[in-house]
C-alpha cells in the first residue's frame, strides 16, 4: 500500500512539477555519475579513466533518464501535449484545409446541439416536481365505439369525486380550471392567468408556499369566501419583493386576500400568476375541469388505471343518463404535456442526425486527400523508428484537435440555432423556453465531437500508415 501511495505522489509530482522534478532526476544522476568517479580515483584510475568507467558502469546518461521517467507512467502526458502542438502545427500550415474541414463538421454538430437542446428540454428533462414521475392527469374517452375515442380531457366535478372517494391508488387528486381574468390590486387593472383549484392541488405537486400558508379546509368550501396565493413572479413584479403583499386584497373577480406565495419554480398551470381556492361546484354533466394527481409511492401507472377504470363502470351504472360509454384514462403529466410534438421533435432529430453523417462523410473525404500528401511524413518517421501505434497516435491526435475546434464552433452555432428554434416554434409546445446549453447539451456536444473525430478519423490515419509504411 505504501509503495503504492509513494508512487502516485510521485506520479502527481511528475505531472504538476516536471521541472523540479527532472532537475532533481538530473542532480541524483550526477551525483551517482560523481561518485563512481571519486571510487574509480580512489583505485588509482586517472581522471579520465575513472569517468570513462564511470559512464559504462551507470551507462547512457539519457537512457537512464528516460527509463526513471517511464517508471512514473505519466509520459503518455508528455506525448500528448507533444502531438497537439504537433497538431496545432500542422492546422496552420494549411488554414483553408483546416477552416474548411471545422465549417462543414461545425455545421452538423450545432444543428444537432441545437435541435438537442429542444429535445432534451421538452421530452427528456424531468419535470421541476418532486418525484414528477408519480404524477398523472386523469381524462374522459369513450367506449361506445368499437375502438376507445378521446373525448375530453375535460371532467365533472361530480366524477372527479367519485374517482377521489373510491379509489386507493392515489396519494392525492385535484382539479383545476384556469383562464386570463381581469385582475385589480391596489389601483392597478390587469389580465393575469388565474387558475382555480381544489383542495389537494399543491399536494398532489408536492409544493409548499415560500411565504406565507396554503389554503385552509374552511376556505375550500362551497360558498366561503376564498383566498389567493400568488407566484413568485407576481409578487415580484407587481410587489416588489415586499412580505407586505399577505394579507392584501386582490380582485379576481371576486375580492380575495392573499394568503401566500408560491416557489419561483412552480407555475403550473400555463405560466399561472393567481391560485384561487376552489369549492365543489359543477353538475355531473357538466365537464369543466382538469384533474391531476399523485400515485402513492409503489404504486404502478397501470395499477391506477385499472382502478379508475373499475370506479368509472361503477359510476356508469349508477349515472346511466350522463355517464354511459364513458371511461377515464390515467395518463403521466409529461407524456400529456409533450404527446403532440414528441414525433415531430424526434424526426427532426433524426433529419439533422443524417446531416452529420452527410458532414462526417465530406470531412472524411477530404481527410483521405490530404492522408495522400503525408504519406512521405509517415515513411520518414517510420524510417526513423516511429512505431506503428506512435504514429497512429500521432493522427489520432490530430482528429481530435479538429474535431474539439470544430465542437466549440458547433456550440455556437447551437446557441443561435437553439434560440432561433424556439422563436419559430408553436407557442403550444411545452416547456420550449427552457431549451438552452446546459451540462446536459455540452456532453452530447463533446460526444459527438469524440464520435465523428474516432469515427472518420480514423479511416485517414490507417490510410496514411498503410501507405507510409
Amino acid at each position: 500500500m505504501s509503495r503504492w501511495l509513494t508512487q502516485f505522489r510521485l506520479a502527481l509530482r511528475s505531472v504538476f512539477l516536471r521541472k523540479r522534478v527532472d532537475q532533481e532526476l538530473d542532480e541524483e544522476l550526477q551525483y551517482h555519475l560523481e561518485r563512481q568517479i571519486r571510487e574509480g580515483l580512489n583505485t588509482g584510475l586517472t581522471p579520465e579513466e575513472a569517468r570513462y568507467a564511470a559512464s559504462r558502469a551507470m551507462g547512457g546518461i539519457t537512457k537512464s533518464k528516460e527509463e526513471c521517467r517511464d517508471m512514473r507512467r505519466v509520459n503518455f502526458i508528455d506525448d500528448l501535449l507533444r502531438d497537439l502542438r504537433y497538431a496545432g502545427r500542422n492546422l496552420r500550415r494549411s488554414p483553408g484545409f483546416a477552416a474548411l474541414a471545422i465549417l462543414i463538421m461545425a455545421l452538423g454538430i450545432g444543428a444537432n446541439t441545437a435541435v438537442f437542446s429542444v429535445v432534451n428540454a421538452v421530452l427528456l428533462k424531468p419535470l421541476s416536481y418532486r418525484d414528477p414521475e408519480r404524477i398523472v392527469t386523469l381524462s374522459n374517452f369513450s367506449t361506445s365505439r368499437e375502438a376507445p375515442t378521446a373525448l375530453s380531457k375535460q371532467v365533472s366535478v361530480p366524477d372527479f369525486q367519485g374517482w377521489h372517494d373510491q379509489s386507493s391508488s392515489f396519494e392525492a387528486m385535484a382539479y383545476y380550471s384556469s383562464r386570463e381574468k381581469a385582475v385589480i390590486w391596489g389601483s392597478t387593472a390587469e389580465y393575469a392567468r388565474v387558475t382555480s383549484v381544489s383542495p389537494e392541488f399543491l399536494r398532489v405537486f408536492a409544493v409548499a408556499p415560500l411565504l406565507g400558508r396554503s389554503f385552509t379546509v374552511e376556505e375550500m368550501k362551497p360558498g366561503a369566501g376564498g383566498s389567493a396565493m400568488i407566484s413568485y413572479t407576481f409578487w415580484q413584479s407587481r410587489f416588489g419583493g415586499d412580505p407586505r403583499a399577505l394579507g392584501q386584497t386582490v380582485l379576481c373577480p371576486e375580492p380575495r386576500p392573499i394568503v401566500g406565495v408560491l416557489p419561483p419554480d412552480f407555475r403550473f398551470p400555463n405560466n399561472t400568476d393567481i391560485w384561487v381556492s376552489e369549492g365543489e361546484t359543477g353538475s355531473r354533466g357538466g365537464r369543466s375541469v382538469l384533474a391531476v394527481g399523485r400515485l402513492k409511492a409503489g404504486v404502478p401507472l397501470e395499477r391506477a388505471q385499472t382502478e379508475i377504470t373499475t370506479i368509472a363502470r361503477r359510476l356508469e351504472e349508477q349515472f346511466p343518463e350522463t355517464n354511459r360509454g364513458l371511461s377515464v384514462g390515467v395518463t403521466r403529466l409529461r407524456d400529456e404535456m409533450v404527446g403532440n410534438v414528441r414525433t415531430m421533435l424526434y424526426l427532426l432529430l433524426g433529419a439533422v442526425t443524417v446531416l452529420l453523417l452527410i458532414a462526417c462523410a465530406n470531412t472524411a473525404t477530404l481527410l483521405l486527400g490530404k492522408a495522400t500528401a503525408r504519406t512521405r511524413e509517415v515513411a520518414l518517421r517510420a524510417a526513423l523508428g516511429a512505431s506503428r501505434k506512435r504514429i497512429v497516435s500521432q493522427l489520432i491526435t490530430e482528429s481530435l484537435l479538429l474535431a474539439f475546434l470544430a465542437g466549440l464552433s458547433g456550440l455556437m452555432l447551437a446557441y443561435l440555432g437553439s434560440k432561433m428554434l424556439v422563436a419559430l416554434a408553436p407557442a403550444d409546445v411545452p416547456r420550449l423556453a427552457e431549451a438552452g446549453i446546459d451540462r446536459w447539451v455540452l456532453g452530447f456536444t463533446l460526444g459527438m465531437s469524440l464520435i465523428t473525430s474516432l469515427l472518420f478519423g480514423l479511416v485517414q490515419e490507417t490510410k496514411t500508415v498503410d501507405c507510409g509504411q
